[in-house]
Protein backbone atom coordinates (compact mmCIF):
# COMPACT_ATOMS: atom_id res chain seq x y z
CA UNK A 1 0.00 0.00 0.00
CA UNK A 2 1.43 3.64 -0.86
CA UNK A 3 2.27 5.84 1.37
CA UNK A 4 -0.73 8.36 -0.20
CA UNK A 5 -3.54 5.29 0.00
CA UNK A 6 -2.41 4.39 3.62
CA UNK A 7 -2.72 7.72 4.66
CA UNK A 8 -6.34 8.14 2.85
CA UNK A 9 -7.68 4.37 4.35
CA UNK A 10 -5.66 5.21 8.08
CA UNK A 11 -7.40 8.83 8.19
CA UNK A 12 -10.71 7.00 7.94
CA UNK A 13 -10.16 4.09 9.57
CA UNK A 14 -6.52 4.86 11.76
CA UNK A 15 -5.78 1.27 12.65
CA UNK A 16 -4.79 2.30 16.45
CA UNK A 17 -7.60 4.20 17.23
CA UNK A 18 -9.97 1.36 16.33
CA UNK A 19 -8.33 -1.02 18.05
CA UNK A 20 -8.49 1.10 21.30
CA UNK A 21 -11.90 1.70 20.88
CA UNK A 22 -13.50 -1.74 19.87
CA UNK A 23 -11.08 -2.61 22.74
CA UNK A 24 -12.96 -0.56 25.01
CA UNK A 25 -16.42 -1.28 23.94
CA UNK A 26 -15.40 -4.95 24.44
CA UNK A 27 -13.97 -4.82 27.75
CA UNK A 28 -17.43 -2.20 29.12
CA UNK A 29 -19.78 -4.57 27.26
CA UNK A 30 -18.21 -7.56 29.26
CA UNK A 31 -18.02 -6.05 32.82
CA UNK A 32 -21.63 -4.69 32.42
CA UNK A 33 -23.02 -7.91 31.36
CA UNK A 34 -20.96 -9.56 33.34
CA UNK A 35 -22.20 -7.02 36.48
CA UNK A 36 -25.21 -6.86 35.71
CA UNK A 37 -25.89 -10.98 35.15
CA UNK A 38 -23.08 -12.32 37.22
CA UNK A 39 -21.63 -14.05 34.16
CA UNK A 40 -18.85 -16.77 34.59
CA UNK A 41 -15.52 -16.85 33.37
CA UNK A 42 -16.57 -19.00 30.21
CA UNK A 43 -18.82 -15.75 28.81
CA UNK A 44 -16.66 -13.55 30.15
CA UNK A 45 -13.82 -14.86 27.53
CA UNK A 46 -16.34 -15.66 25.56
CA UNK A 47 -17.41 -11.88 24.86
CA UNK A 48 -13.56 -10.98 25.05
CA UNK A 49 -12.43 -12.99 22.14
CA UNK A 50 -15.79 -12.02 20.31
CA UNK A 51 -14.57 -8.07 20.39
CA UNK A 52 -10.81 -9.30 19.76
CA UNK A 53 -12.37 -10.83 16.48
CA UNK A 54 -13.46 -7.76 15.28
CA UNK A 55 -10.73 -5.62 15.73
CA UNK A 56 -8.69 -8.67 13.96
CA UNK A 57 -11.62 -7.76 11.40
CA UNK A 58 -10.99 -4.17 11.13
CA UNK A 59 -7.37 -4.77 10.71
CA UNK A 60 -7.88 -7.23 7.42
CA UNK A 61 -10.37 -5.07 6.29
CA UNK A 62 -8.37 -1.76 6.46
CA UNK A 63 -5.25 -3.79 4.82
CA UNK A 64 -6.90 -5.59 1.72
CA UNK A 65 -9.12 -2.68 0.55
CA UNK A 66 -6.44 -0.63 0.47
CA UNK A 67 -4.26 -2.72 -1.31
CA UNK A 68 -6.89 -3.32 -4.23
CA UNK A 69 -8.56 0.09 -3.86
CA UNK A 70 -4.82 1.63 -5.07
CA UNK A 71 -5.90 0.11 -8.44
CA UNK A 72 -9.21 2.18 -8.98
CA UNK A 73 -8.57 5.22 -7.21
CA UNK A 74 -8.52 8.08 -9.58
CA UNK A 75 -4.96 9.23 -10.46
CA UNK A 76 -5.58 13.29 -10.02
CA UNK A 77 -1.90 14.39 -10.73
CA UNK A 78 -2.07 11.93 -13.71
CA UNK A 79 -5.67 12.44 -14.91
CA UNK A 80 -6.75 15.45 -17.37
CA UNK A 81 -9.56 16.57 -19.83
CA UNK A 82 -7.82 15.28 -22.86
CA UNK A 83 -7.48 11.77 -21.72
CA UNK A 84 -10.94 11.17 -20.01
CA UNK A 85 -13.21 9.17 -22.36
CA UNK A 86 -15.45 10.90 -25.21
CA UNK A 87 -19.20 11.26 -24.40
CA UNK A 88 -21.29 8.16 -24.82
CA UNK A 89 -24.15 9.37 -26.08
CA UNK A 90 -25.71 12.87 -27.52
CA UNK A 91 -26.79 15.76 -25.52
CA UNK A 92 -27.81 19.27 -24.77
CA UNK A 93 -28.52 22.02 -22.68
CA UNK A 94 -31.79 24.19 -23.25
CA UNK A 95 -31.83 27.35 -20.67
CA UNK A 96 -35.18 29.01 -19.95
CA UNK A 97 -34.55 32.90 -21.13
CA UNK A 98 -35.74 33.81 -17.63
CA UNK A 99 -32.44 31.94 -16.19
CA UNK A 100 -29.89 32.79 -19.07
CA UNK A 101 -30.71 36.40 -18.82
CA UNK A 102 -30.05 36.40 -14.50
CA UNK A 103 -26.30 34.54 -16.11
CA UNK A 104 -23.03 35.96 -17.18
CA UNK A 105 -22.76 33.50 -20.41
CA UNK A 106 -24.18 31.34 -22.54
CA UNK A 107 -25.17 27.69 -20.48
CA UNK A 108 -26.53 26.19 -23.56
CA UNK A 109 -24.83 23.92 -26.05
CA UNK A 110 -24.91 20.44 -27.65
CA UNK A 111 -22.85 17.48 -28.24
CA UNK A 112 -22.52 14.93 -29.81
CA UNK A 113 -21.70 10.97 -29.08
CA UNK A 114 -17.80 10.31 -29.51
CA UNK A 115 -17.28 14.36 -28.97
CA UNK A 116 -14.31 15.19 -26.98
CA UNK A 117 -15.73 16.78 -23.44
CA UNK A 118 -13.29 19.53 -23.33
CA UNK A 119 -14.97 21.01 -26.97
CA UNK A 120 -18.25 21.51 -25.06
CA UNK A 121 -17.13 21.84 -21.03
CA UNK A 122 -16.73 25.82 -20.48
CA UNK A 123 -14.54 27.56 -18.29
CA UNK A 124 -17.49 29.20 -16.44
CA UNK A 125 -19.23 25.52 -16.07
CA UNK A 126 -15.96 25.38 -12.96
CA UNK A 127 -15.87 28.98 -11.66
CA UNK A 128 -17.30 27.94 -8.19
CA UNK A 129 -15.87 24.13 -8.01
CA UNK A 130 -12.37 24.11 -9.78
CA UNK A 131 -11.95 27.75 -10.49
CA UNK A 132 -10.35 26.93 -12.98
CA UNK A 133 -10.17 31.09 -14.14
CA UNK A 134 -7.61 32.03 -11.51
CA UNK A 135 -5.00 29.95 -13.87
CA UNK A 136 -2.15 32.11 -16.09
CA UNK A 137 -0.99 30.55 -19.23
CA UNK A 138 2.62 30.79 -17.83
CA UNK A 139 1.42 28.35 -14.90
CA UNK A 140 -0.23 25.95 -17.75
CA UNK A 141 2.53 25.87 -19.54
CA UNK A 142 5.14 25.24 -16.68
CA UNK A 143 3.15 22.16 -15.21
CA UNK A 144 2.26 20.47 -18.30
CA UNK A 145 6.01 20.75 -19.62
CA UNK A 146 5.21 22.14 -22.76
CA UNK A 147 6.14 24.95 -24.75
CA UNK A 148 4.03 27.75 -26.14
CA UNK A 149 6.70 29.34 -28.29
CA UNK A 150 5.56 27.84 -31.17
CA UNK A 151 1.56 29.25 -30.73
CA UNK A 152 0.58 31.99 -32.62
CA UNK A 153 -2.14 34.37 -30.89
CA UNK A 154 -5.05 32.55 -32.90
CA UNK A 155 -4.71 29.46 -30.65
CA UNK A 156 -5.78 31.96 -27.69
CA UNK A 157 -9.61 32.22 -28.58
CA UNK A 158 -10.14 34.59 -25.58
CA UNK A 159 -7.73 37.11 -27.47
CA UNK A 160 -9.90 37.95 -30.07
CA UNK A 161 -12.55 39.15 -27.99
CA UNK A 162 -10.50 41.36 -26.42
CA UNK A 163 -10.52 45.60 -27.32
CA UNK A 164 -7.15 47.42 -26.93
CA UNK A 165 -9.01 49.08 -23.99
CA UNK A 166 -9.13 45.49 -21.94
CA UNK A 167 -5.88 45.18 -23.41
CA UNK A 168 -3.93 48.02 -21.64
CA UNK A 169 -6.26 47.71 -18.68
CA UNK A 170 -5.02 43.72 -18.17
CA UNK A 171 -1.49 44.01 -19.12
CA UNK A 172 -0.72 47.82 -17.87
CA UNK A 173 2.69 47.29 -18.78
CA UNK A 174 1.63 47.80 -22.18
CA UNK A 175 1.10 51.45 -21.49
CA UNK A 176 4.05 52.43 -21.70
CA UNK A 177 5.71 50.57 -24.43
CA UNK A 178 5.78 52.73 -27.91
CA UNK A 179 3.74 51.99 -30.48
CA UNK A 180 7.14 50.75 -32.69
CA UNK A 181 7.73 48.19 -30.01
CA UNK A 182 4.45 47.14 -30.28
CA UNK A 183 3.90 45.39 -33.77
CA UNK A 184 0.41 44.07 -33.23
CA UNK A 185 -1.33 47.12 -32.25
CA UNK A 186 0.72 49.34 -35.46
CA UNK A 187 -1.16 46.55 -37.99
CA UNK A 188 -4.33 47.46 -35.68
CA UNK A 189 -4.57 50.37 -35.90
CA UNK A 190 -3.04 50.31 -40.27
CA UNK A 191 -6.14 48.16 -40.33
CA UNK A 192 -8.40 50.87 -39.19
CA UNK A 193 -6.69 53.21 -42.30
CA UNK A 194 -5.04 55.85 -39.54
CA UNK A 195 -1.34 57.11 -40.74
CA UNK A 196 0.83 56.22 -37.68
CA UNK A 197 4.50 57.28 -38.88
CA UNK A 198 4.27 60.36 -36.67
CA UNK A 199 3.20 58.58 -33.58
CA UNK A 200 5.32 55.35 -33.22
CA UNK A 201 7.51 56.99 -30.54
CA UNK A 202 4.57 57.74 -27.99
CA UNK A 203 3.51 55.05 -25.93
CA UNK A 204 0.48 53.57 -26.23
CA UNK A 205 -1.12 55.24 -22.90
CA UNK A 206 -0.82 58.57 -24.67
CA UNK A 207 -1.89 57.67 -27.66
CA UNK A 208 -5.08 56.73 -26.52
CA UNK A 209 -5.75 59.10 -24.59
CA UNK A 210 -5.48 61.54 -27.12
CA UNK A 211 -7.41 59.59 -29.51
CA UNK A 212 -10.35 57.73 -27.20
CA UNK A 213 -11.79 56.01 -30.13
CA UNK A 214 -8.79 53.58 -30.21
CA UNK A 215 -10.17 52.18 -27.00
CA UNK A 216 -12.83 51.11 -28.95
CA UNK A 217 -10.56 49.11 -31.48
CA UNK A 218 -11.45 44.68 -31.50
CA UNK A 219 -8.09 42.40 -32.22
CA UNK A 220 -11.03 40.37 -33.72
CA UNK A 221 -10.24 42.66 -36.85
CA UNK A 222 -6.57 41.14 -36.81
CA UNK A 223 -5.43 37.49 -38.29
CA UNK A 224 -3.43 36.84 -35.34
CA UNK A 225 -2.07 33.91 -36.79
CA UNK A 226 0.81 36.10 -37.92
CA UNK A 227 1.95 36.92 -34.18
CA UNK A 228 4.04 34.91 -32.14
CA UNK A 229 3.10 35.06 -28.23
CA UNK A 230 5.58 36.81 -27.45
CA UNK A 231 4.51 40.01 -29.61
CA UNK A 232 2.37 40.78 -26.19
CA UNK A 233 4.78 40.82 -23.54
CA UNK A 234 2.88 40.32 -20.04
CA UNK A 235 0.31 38.39 -22.21
CA UNK A 236 0.77 34.73 -20.67
CA UNK A 237 1.10 35.98 -16.76
CA UNK A 238 -2.68 37.64 -17.25
CA UNK A 239 -5.57 35.51 -14.97
CA UNK A 240 -7.73 33.94 -17.47
CA UNK A 241 -10.72 35.84 -15.48
CA UNK A 242 -9.29 39.38 -16.45
CA UNK A 243 -10.08 38.42 -20.02
CA UNK A 244 -13.67 39.61 -21.22
CA UNK A 245 -15.51 36.70 -22.02
CA UNK A 246 -13.34 34.03 -19.95
CA UNK A 247 -16.75 32.31 -18.74
CA UNK A 248 -17.95 31.24 -22.41
CA UNK A 249 -14.82 30.01 -24.30
CA UNK A 250 -14.55 26.24 -23.87
CA UNK A 251 -11.55 24.59 -22.18
CA UNK A 252 -10.21 23.34 -25.28
CA UNK A 253 -9.63 26.58 -26.56
CA UNK A 254 -7.25 27.66 -23.82
CA UNK A 255 -3.74 26.46 -24.59
CA UNK A 256 -2.81 23.73 -22.74
CA UNK A 257 -5.42 23.95 -20.24
CA UNK A 258 -7.07 20.77 -21.57
CA UNK A 259 -3.51 18.75 -20.88
CA UNK A 260 -3.56 20.02 -17.27
CA UNK A 261 -3.72 17.06 -14.32
CA UNK A 262 -7.00 17.81 -12.43
CA UNK A 263 -4.48 17.82 -8.80
CA UNK A 264 -2.55 20.97 -10.38
CA UNK A 265 -6.33 22.89 -10.46
CA UNK A 266 -6.05 26.10 -7.89
CA UNK A 267 -9.08 24.12 -6.30
CA UNK A 268 -8.25 20.00 -6.53
CA UNK A 269 -10.88 17.56 -6.14
CA UNK A 270 -10.95 16.17 -2.34
CA UNK A 271 -8.95 12.74 -1.55
CA UNK A 272 -8.46 13.22 1.34
CA UNK A 273 -10.99 10.75 3.60
CA UNK A 274 -13.75 8.01 3.11
CA UNK A 275 -14.66 4.67 2.91
CA UNK A 276 -14.10 1.80 0.94
CA UNK A 277 -16.39 -0.93 -0.27
CA UNK A 278 -16.21 -3.84 -2.46
CA UNK A 279 -18.88 -4.66 -5.18
CA UNK A 280 -20.85 -7.83 -3.63
CA UNK A 281 -23.47 -7.66 -6.79
CA UNK A 282 -24.27 -6.02 -10.09
CA UNK A 283 -28.21 -6.05 -10.05
CA UNK A 284 -30.55 -4.59 -13.00
CA UNK A 285 -33.14 -2.62 -13.45
CA UNK A 286 -35.81 -5.43 -12.93
CA UNK A 287 -34.50 -5.16 -8.77
CA UNK A 288 -37.40 -2.74 -7.19
CA UNK A 289 -37.34 -1.25 -4.66
CA UNK A 290 -33.79 -0.51 -3.04
CA UNK A 291 -34.61 1.16 0.55
CA UNK A 292 -30.93 0.61 1.85
CA UNK A 293 -29.21 3.20 -0.32
CA UNK A 294 -26.23 5.68 0.07
CA UNK A 295 -27.08 7.65 -3.50
CA UNK A 296 -29.35 10.93 -3.25
CA UNK A 297 -28.09 14.33 -3.88
CA UNK A 298 -26.56 17.37 -1.50
CA UNK A 299 -30.04 18.39 -1.72
CA UNK A 300 -31.84 15.42 -0.19
CA UNK A 301 -28.87 13.61 1.09
CA UNK A 302 -27.30 10.18 0.40
CA UNK A 303 -29.79 7.55 1.10
CA UNK A 304 -32.88 8.43 -1.21
CA UNK A 305 -35.27 5.44 -1.89
CA UNK A 306 -35.91 3.97 -5.27
CA UNK A 307 -39.12 2.25 -5.80
CA UNK A 308 -39.10 0.66 -9.42
CA UNK A 309 -36.42 0.21 -12.37
CA UNK A 310 -33.67 -0.12 -9.35
CA UNK A 311 -30.66 -1.36 -11.29
CA UNK A 312 -27.55 -1.02 -8.50
CA UNK A 313 -24.94 -2.11 -7.03
CA UNK A 314 -24.68 -3.62 -3.61
CA UNK A 315 -21.73 -3.58 -1.04
CA UNK A 316 -19.76 -5.89 1.05
CA UNK A 317 -16.99 -6.47 2.93
CA UNK A 318 -17.21 -3.20 5.02
CA UNK A 319 -19.63 -3.58 8.21
CA UNK A 320 -19.86 0.38 7.54
CA UNK A 321 -22.11 -0.20 4.46
CA UNK A 322 -22.64 -4.10 4.34
CA UNK A 323 -25.51 -4.84 2.11
CA UNK A 324 -26.35 -1.33 1.46
CA UNK A 325 -27.06 0.11 -2.21
CA UNK A 326 -25.77 2.34 -4.94
CA UNK A 327 -28.58 2.77 -6.98
CA UNK A 328 -27.80 3.88 -10.96
CA UNK A 329 -28.52 7.40 -12.02
CA UNK A 330 -29.30 6.58 -15.22
CA UNK A 331 -32.99 4.95 -14.18
CA UNK A 332 -33.09 6.99 -11.28
CA UNK A 333 -33.30 11.08 -11.23
CA UNK A 334 -33.33 13.20 -7.74
CA UNK A 335 -34.13 16.35 -6.75
CA UNK A 336 -30.75 18.85 -6.71
CA UNK A 337 -29.47 22.41 -7.25
CA UNK A 338 -29.82 25.35 -4.92
CA UNK A 339 -31.32 28.85 -5.31
CA UNK A 340 -32.70 30.10 -8.26
CA UNK A 341 -30.38 27.67 -10.62
CA UNK A 342 -32.03 24.65 -9.36
CA UNK A 343 -34.72 25.12 -11.65
CA UNK A 344 -32.29 24.12 -14.39
CA UNK A 345 -32.51 20.02 -15.72
CA UNK A 346 -36.04 20.58 -14.58
CA UNK A 347 -34.60 20.49 -10.95
CA UNK A 348 -33.26 17.12 -11.27
CA UNK A 349 -30.13 15.22 -11.68
CA UNK A 350 -28.94 11.33 -11.37
CA UNK A 351 -28.75 10.16 -8.47
CA UNK A 352 -25.71 9.45 -7.02
CA UNK A 353 -22.38 10.61 -4.38
CA UNK A 354 -19.74 12.96 -4.34
CA UNK A 355 -16.65 10.80 -2.99
CA UNK A 356 -14.33 13.44 -4.59
CA UNK A 357 -15.94 17.12 -3.61
CA UNK A 358 -18.35 18.95 -5.29
CA UNK A 359 -16.53 19.71 -8.08
CA UNK A 360 -18.53 16.78 -10.01
CA UNK A 361 -20.97 13.88 -9.16
CA UNK A 362 -20.00 10.39 -9.44
CA UNK A 363 -23.03 8.51 -10.62
CA UNK A 364 -23.43 4.34 -11.34
CA UNK A 365 -24.58 4.38 -14.63
CA UNK A 366 -24.68 1.40 -16.98
CA UNK A 367 -25.22 -1.74 -15.62
CA UNK A 368 -24.25 -5.39 -16.75
CA UNK A 369 -25.79 -8.31 -14.63
CA UNK A 370 -24.96 -11.03 -16.66
CA UNK A 371 -21.05 -9.73 -16.74
CA UNK A 372 -21.57 -8.33 -13.15
CA UNK A 373 -19.84 -5.03 -14.49
CA UNK A 374 -20.90 -1.85 -13.62
CA UNK A 375 -19.94 1.69 -15.05
CA UNK A 376 -19.43 4.94 -13.49
CA UNK A 377 -20.21 8.68 -15.42
CA UNK A 378 -19.47 11.88 -14.03
CA UNK A 379 -21.96 15.35 -13.93
CA UNK A 380 -20.90 18.75 -13.73
CA UNK A 381 -23.35 21.68 -12.45
CA UNK A 382 -22.96 25.14 -12.83
CA UNK A 383 -22.96 27.77 -10.33
CA UNK A 384 -23.12 31.40 -10.79
CA UNK A 385 -21.62 33.41 -7.13
CA UNK A 386 -20.62 36.30 -6.22
CA UNK A 387 -22.40 40.12 -5.86
CA UNK A 388 -25.68 38.15 -7.09
CA UNK A 389 -25.99 34.80 -5.41
CA UNK A 390 -28.13 32.26 -7.90
CA UNK A 391 -26.73 29.56 -6.16
CA UNK A 392 -26.05 26.51 -8.18
CA UNK A 393 -27.91 24.27 -11.03
CA UNK A 394 -28.32 20.51 -10.27
CA UNK A 395 -25.91 17.98 -11.96
CA UNK A 396 -26.84 17.81 -15.43
CA UNK A 397 -23.77 18.22 -17.50
CA UNK A 398 -23.10 14.58 -18.61
CA UNK A 399 -22.70 11.93 -18.47
CA UNK A 400 -18.80 12.10 -19.08
CA UNK A 401 -17.77 8.34 -18.86
CA UNK A 402 -15.61 7.57 -16.22
CA UNK A 403 -14.22 4.14 -14.65
CA UNK A 404 -15.77 0.85 -14.98
CA UNK A 405 -16.01 -2.12 -12.51
CA UNK A 406 -16.88 -5.43 -11.89
CA UNK A 407 -18.16 -7.29 -8.91
CA UNK A 408 -15.30 -8.16 -6.18
CA UNK A 409 -13.98 -4.74 -7.01
CA UNK A 410 -13.29 -2.31 -4.40
CA UNK A 411 -14.98 1.18 -4.70
CA UNK A 412 -13.89 4.01 -3.29
CA UNK A 413 -17.48 6.05 -1.91
CA UNK A 414 -16.07 8.96 -0.15
CA UNK A 415 -17.03 10.18 3.39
Amino acid sequence: MNQHLRQLIYSRFPIHRITLCLLRVSTTLTKSIKNSYDIGKFSYWFLTGWGLFWVLTWIILVSTSGQALSQTLPLFNQLTFDNLPSVSQSGSITIPPEVQGQVDYNLSRTWQKGQSIDSFLKLGDFQNSFQLQQLTLNEIEQTIGQSFANLTLSNFELLRQQTLENLLTIIPQLENKTLSQIPLIQDLLKAQGYQISSVLNQPLKKLTKQNPKLNQLSLNQLDLSQYPFDDLPGLTSVPLEKFTGWQNVSLASIPGLSFLPFANFPNPPQLSSGIVAKIDWVLSDVEQPATKTISGSDRLGYNVSCQQNCAHIELGDNPVVAGQQWVSGKYQSVEGGHGFLSGMFNGVEPTGRHPFGPGFKVVVWDIDEVTGTVSTAWFFRVCQKGLFNLGCSPYGIGPIPAFTYKENDWIFLGP
